[in-house]
């Protein structure tokens, strides 16, 4: 089944699940379903784990659905996925995985598993490495970005005492930087060949 491309789109399959269409119910759980299965497949769950999970975003989605201002649904849908997500985790008393620093919540969603999504040890290093070697306000928004807390531009703002624009454009650049490090590092050859 198709995924909605734009946030108008979703905006308005989002409305016509509100109106109680059962057609659009349908298709926003198969969508929904496949989108939160492949993510958590890639951050490394089990088959099994990840269709359980899924299952209850999409039931969160849809019960919470009039919660949704109308503007940004992927984004909205993404922060119940990642908080599903922790959540998990949370209950076994285990350290939620960082997904790749590169890949937004829609490419991990529809890109399904490469190299299982997880960097390895090794890269992981590889990255901290890179990370440490930034600006301290720019290493700051890098690290508020990953993971599945992700702090918003307009807090990270506040808190470096900086424009929100400035926040968004030192955290790009810097995320141009660490990737330019990073493919010159030959420990993170198996992410280079995915990227």
């Amino acid at each position: 089944m198709n995924s909605p491309q734009s946030n108008l789109e979703w905006a308005a399959l989002a409305a016509d699940v509100l109106a109680g269409e059962q057609s659009a119910v349908q298709r926003m759980s198969d969508v929904l379903s496949a989108l939160a299965y492949k993510y958590y497949r890639r951050a490394g769950l089990s088959h099994h784990d990840a269709e359980d999970l899924a299952q209850e975003v999409v039931i969160r989605v849809i019960t919470h659905l009039r919660q949704f201002d109308g503007r940004n649904f992927v984004g909205w849908a993404f922060e119940i996925l990642r908080t599903v997500l922790a959540g998990y985790y949370r209950q076994r008393k285990r350290q939620v995985p960082t997904l790749p620093l590169f890949d937004s919540d829609w490419e991990i969603a529809t890109q399904g598993p490469a190299h299982n999504g997880l960097l390895t040890e090794t890269e992981h290093a590889a990255l901290e490495e890179a990370i440490q070697r930034l600006q301290e306000k720019d290493r700051r928004l890098v690290e508020s970005q990953t993971g599945y807390q992700k702090a918003s531009f307009k807090q990270m703002a506040r808190e470096l005492e900086i424009t929100e624009g400035n926040a968004r454009q030192r955290y790009y650049r810097a995320k141009e930087e660490i990737e330019a490090t990073l493919r010159h590092d030959p420990r993170m050859k198996v992410w280079i060949a995915h990227h």
